[in-house]
């Protein structure tokens, strides 16, 4: 579920673009529990085929992630806003 930066213990940060991405890397990269994900590379803490797959990380207080933002918010609000319905 998406909340208000501060009001979770985890926290992912997502970047639309790689210049960012990697100025946001190279000043996290000595915070405790900070990890990456990238989608399908073995250069970095976590991999993932595809956005669902972040909902199984534990492991982290922040997670970058280099991905267009309106489908990180698309994934994460519409999955936990649905009721289930027989109709």
């Amino acid at each position: 579920e998406i909340t208000p930066f501060g009001s979770s213990s985890q926290a992912f940060i997502v970047s639309n673009n790689q210049n960012t991405f990697e100025f946001w890397k190279e000043k996290f990269k000595n915070i405790k529990d900070f990890k990456i994900a990238s989608k399908n590379s073995l250069f970095c803490d976590f991999s993932y085929n595809q956005l669902s797959d972040l909902r199984k990380l534990k492991n982290f207080k922040y997670c970058l992630i280099l991905e267009n933002y309106d489908i990180f918010e698309q994934e994460f609000e519409n999955k936990e806003n649905q009721t289930p319905s027989l109709f």
